[in-house]
């Protein structure tokens, strides 16, 4: 696999898997991938929540292709980043 800003990994083929990304703070945790839904759609799945309560949410949204995706996860990295958010996956 190719890497992207040296931090997210790039599958090369479609067999490889796509990536999974996980945040967390002292209070919240937020978790971001790729996939593809039952329409064989590329879809950026957010998911957002408390780590000491139940709420949180989650997001869907179609991506046009794998670099525009993973233009989109670079992106979330660097902004739960800036947000006080360590990487933990």
């Amino acid at each position: 696999m190719a890497k992207l800003d040296k931090t997210i990994e790039i599958p090369k083929s479609a067999t490889d898997p796509l990536p999974l990304l996980h945040w967390m703070s002292p209070t919240r945790v937020y978790s971001a991938w790729l996939e593809h839904d039952l329409l064989g759609e590329l879809v950026l799945v957010t998911q957002w929540g408390g780590r000491h309560n139940m709420r949180g949410g989650s997001k869907m949204q179609l991506v046009a292709t794998l670099a525009d995706g993973m233009k989109r996860l670079d992106a979330l990295d660097r902004r739960r980043t800036a947000h006080g958010y360590m990487r933990v996956a």
